[in-house]
Order: structure tokens, then C-alpha cells, then sequence
């Protein structure tokens, strides 16, 4: 309807939870199927190439979803996936003065 890309779609869709979960207007664990659900239609609908913003969304989701025995203990939502999205939104937002 708006005449964009799927790659464009995903990654304005990715976008839009990263910003949410950021603001704590989402979830972890709706940004989370949010984002495994856009994964199941990039993988099925497009194919490769999967659009980078996109895909570093995902990732720092999916980070959330498990410990390293190494890290055994920690929260993986706090430790990985709050930090990584926080950066992810630092670049898209202007630097205030």
C-alpha cells in the first residue's frame, strides 16, 4: 500500500520495535515475537539479502532469548539485548547539542 520494498518494510518495521522496546512503550518479550515473527516472513517472502538494520534488530533480540553457561545467572535481556537495541537507536536519533 505504500509502495515500499520488503526490505524496506522490514526494516521500518524493525525500526519501529527497537524504538518501542527502547522507550519501554514494548515489551522484551513482544519486541521478541515481533521480531522472530518479520524473520519468518524476510526468510520466506525475500530470500536473501536480509536488510542490515533489519537484521541487527533481530539479533539483539535473539540475544535476549537464552544465558551462556558462561554467564549463568544474568538476565540476557539486560545484559545483552537492552544495551545493543540502546545502540541502535543512539544512531538513529540526532545528537542533542
Amino acid at each position: 500500500a505504500f509502495g515500499w520494498s520488503r526490505q524496506a518494510f522490514c526494516d521500518a518495521f524493525a525500526r519501529r520495535v527497537a524504538h518501542q522496546y527502547n522507550d519501554n512503550a514494548l515489551s522484551f518479550e513482544g519486541a521478541d515475537i515481533a521480531m522472530n515473527w518479520l524473520w519468518e516472513f524476510a526468510i520466506h517472502q525475500m530470500g536473501a539479502p536480509i536488510p542490515e538494520y533489519f537484521l541487527d534488530v533481530y539479533l539483539a533480540f535473539d540475544r535476549g532469548e537464552y544465558v551462556p553457561a558462561e554467564d549463568a545467572g544474568t538476565d540476557p535481556e539486560l545484559t545483552y539485548t537492552r544495551p545493543l537495541i540502546g545502540e541502535i537507536v543512539a544512531k538513529d536519533r540526532p545528537a542533542s547539542g
